[in-house]
This record gives C-alpha cells, structure tokens and sequence, in this order.
C-alpha cells in the first residue's frame, strides 16, 4: 500500500465508488469501509427484477477493480472526531474494530423510509439490492401462482394480480414501468389466460409523480402510464398495509397480491448518531465544496447529504458527480 495521507471512504454506493476510481493513481493510502464487497449498478435494479439484464451484469467485485485501496468488509457505528476514528463492526462475524483516518469521505447513502407507517416492515417489499430484486421477482411468479388455483372467482384473481407500487419517485416510476413490461411480455406467454387480468397500480402521496424533477417530465411520465395501461393515484397517501391490501387515507382499501414499498428515502442510523446538523430528511448539511461542517479534512456526499437549496436530487449521477470532483479537490 502507498504511504501517504490515510484516506478512509464509508460507503461502495455510486459516490464512493467513483471518488475511488479516480483516485486509484493517486499515492494515498486508501481503505473502503463497505458491508458488501461489490459496487451495485442500481439504476438497473428494476430491470433486474424483470430478468430484463442479468443480476452478474449489475455487479462489479470491487476488489477487482480498485487493486490499490484496501477494503474492509464492515458498517461504521460511531465517529470519534478528535481522534479521528472510526468505530466499526465486521459485516460477517460481527466483531467490533476502529480505523483511523487523515481525511474522511462519508458516503453511506440512506435507507428506505417508511414514514412509521403501520405494515410496511411487515407487508411490503423493497428494492435497495440484489436480494430485494430476487424477491419481487420471486413475489410476482408466485402471485400467478396462486392465481391459478381452481374455484377462484375472477375477483380474487384479480386481486392476487394486482401489484402496487406506493411511490412515485424514480425507482418506484421504473420498477412499475418494468412489472408492467413483464406482465405484457413474458408472463402473458406463460400464463395467456390470466395475464390480461393483473394491473399494476402506482400510488403516490403528493400531487404529481417524479415530484423531485421537472413539472414536463412529470406530465409525460402520466401520460405514457395512461396509454400502456399503469394506473396512477395521485395524492393518495397511505395509512397503513395489511396482508392483501394497501389502506389510503380515508378509508379506501386497495386489494392486492403484493407492495411495492418505494416511498424515498431515510438516513441510515448511523448518520443520526453523527451529533452533525442534518435537513428535515435527516441528511447532512454539507456546503458547496462537500465538507462537514465544523469537521476537520471530512466531507459527505451521495444520498446522505443535502447540498444546495433546494437539495440536489438523491440520484446516481448525482453522487457520482460528486465522486469525481472531490477525487479532483
């Protein structure tokens, strides 16, 4: 390992990854911190799902291509700032460790938030990695499943049909877009009969879909769901999922065979245990140049800042942007 400055990065997301790449030629002494030993291509996780591109496709071990950083396979747990040290523990035996750092880069990203609401840990599935995907994947096959059981009335098949997506920001938009490709295309071979009777239904709490971006993208986006057939609630808040069904605001019940919980997104733990300012979403405040205020030689960026006012998006590109001008800086 080079024997220079001790750079240590928290994260393999889409930020970290590309401040890694660029700094590969750099003589740093460089550690990743990352609970999976792989960079995930997410923006292609919804096409996963539908076996559109193949699981392998979307990964990238990171130990081949960043051969100059050292990688710890591990989450942080807490900060000690004078010290300048992270306390840490292994992602496979649990054992607790600290590394220490000259310049700290926290890229940990967020979580998915579900709002307190009641029955979204429960009843819910979520898509943040490759093993979420191979579960909607698997939901979805087995929902036809259970369609095709004898003495069902078209209403019960329908029900078990139907497929929710509570979210209208861009995973939810793409994951829908790509359910609704699997229904037209590879299930309505396999199952000819029951295939024209799924739906899939978008439920979103605010006004308009992709609520983060442009008002045009917005309006074609709705027009394009309209014409294909994906059902779209707007100002649809939901109050609680329940085994079978979604429940909106005021009662109504939505029956189905399975949720989509794609709601935005949360800090993960270990940002709030930081003692840093954080927005309303609960990201850290970080300026213009991606520092952590008040922290010496510490930056932040990707999903788990808010930079700008308002915020930049909490995208790939985004994030890695962001990668690459700090890698410069």
């Amino acid at each position: 390992m080079p024997d220079g400055p001790k750079l240590l990065v928290l994260g393999c997301g889409f930020g970290g990854y590309s401040l890694l790449t660029e700094m590969r030629r750099k003589r740093w002494d460089i550690t990743l911190l990352s609970p999976r030993n792989y960079f995930l291509f997410t923006p292609l996780l919804p096409s996963a799902v539908t076996g559109t591109v193949e699981f392998r496709s979307i990964l990238e071990p990171a130990r081949r291509r960043l051969r100059d950083v050292r990688l710890v396979e591990g989450a942080a747990e807490s900060i000690d700032w004078e010290a300048r040290q992270v306390h840490c523990r292994g992602a496979v035996g649990g054992e607790a460790f600290t590394l220490s750092y000259d310049t700290l880069v926290i890229a940990v990203g967020a979580a998915v938030g579900d709002y307190g609401i009641p029955g979204v840990a429960e009843h819910t599935l979520k898509l943040a990695s490759v093993e979420d995907a191979r579960s909607i994947r698997r939901g979805i096959l087995e929902q036809f499943a259970r369609a095709e059981i004898p003495g069902l009335s078209e209403e019960q098949i329908r029900h078990r049909l139907t497929f929710v997506v509570c979210g209208g920001g861009p995973t939810g938009i793409e994951a829908a877009a790509e359910i609704h490709d699997l229904l037209e295309d590879e299930l309505a071979r396999s199952y000819p009969d029951l295939a024209p009777l799924a739906r899939v239904l978008v439920v979103e709490a605010m006004g308009r879909l992709l609520s983060s971006f442009d008002q045009a993208l917005a309006d074609y986006t709705q027009r394009h769901f309209g014409s294909e057939g994906i059902e779209v609630r707007t100002g649809a808040k939901v109050q609680a999922v329940e085994a079978g069904a979604v429940i909106l605001e005021g009662g109504e019940r939505l029956p189905c065979g399975l949720v989509l919980w794609a709601g935005g997104n949360a800090p993960v733990p270990f940002v709030r245990s930081l003692g840093i300012p954080l927005d309303r979403r609960g990201r850290l405040v970080v300026d213009a140049f991606l520092r952590v205020p008040g922290k010496e030689r510490a930056y932040a960026l990707g999903d788990c800042t808010a930079v700008g006012e308002p915020p930049l998006p909490a995208t790939a590109q985004v994030a890695q942007q962001q990668g690459k001008y700090l890698a410069r800086a």
